[in-house]
């Protein structure tokens, strides 16, 4: 309950981007929060960590040192190369689409009115730059955050469960349950 409530009549008098943009926004939002709530539960399988554990082991850490500990705890618990390769490359795409998603939630939003979609460095960073896009840009970046999702669930299920999942997806498997140890056939 807010101690000042807002009064009923109350709209926000600052131009936002547009419906299209804003629920862009969103989805990206969302997907990113399931792709770190991942990187926490592979970051426990690694380290050999009940959730219990786990939460108090990564429960402050960004996503950034979880990746870079996955790799690490992969690497140590012999893991087949191929399998840290491909978290490797997973890890790279995150952190450039991570990059744009910053962007694009923390920085400040064109308030002139117009469809520019411009977003601007908020006043604490030390370059006042801008960044335009497209709403079509947008979308993209939630796929591919989306796929970027997928492509780490998939190392999260044990073996014998990836391979059953691929089966039942049939000629699928690869777009829903990418593991490229095990071959596309």
């Amino acid at each position: 309950m807010l101690k000042s409530p807002r009064p009923v009549a109350f709209e926000d008098p600052n131009l936002v981007p547009t419906d299209d943009v804003l629920k862009a926004i969103g989805y990206i939002a969302v997907v990113a929060a399931g792709i770190e709530d991942c990187l926490h539960a592979m970051h426990w399988k690694y380290a050999n960590l009940s959730e219990k554990c786990g939460q108090i082991v990564t429960g402050e850490m960004r996503p950034s040192r979880l990746t870079q500990d996955i790799i690490k705890l992969a690497q140590a618990s012999n893991v087949h190369r191929i399998i840290v390769e491909d978290l490797k490359d997973i890890f790279h795409d995150l952190r450039e689409l991570t990059a744009s998603r910053n962007q694009l939630i923390h920085w400040i939003w064109d308030k002139s009115g117009n469809d520019s979609h411009v977003l601007y460095a908020p006043l604490y960073k030390p370059e006042r730059t801008e960044r335009k896009f497209t709403t079509a840009e947008l979308d993209s970046l939630a796929q591919d955050l989306a796929w970027v999702e997928i492509r780490i669930e998939t190392h999260l299920l044990p073996e014998g469960d990836l391979k059953k999942k691929r089966e039942k997806l049939g000629h699928e498997r690869d777009l829903y349950a990418p593991a490229p140890w095990l071959g596309s056939s």
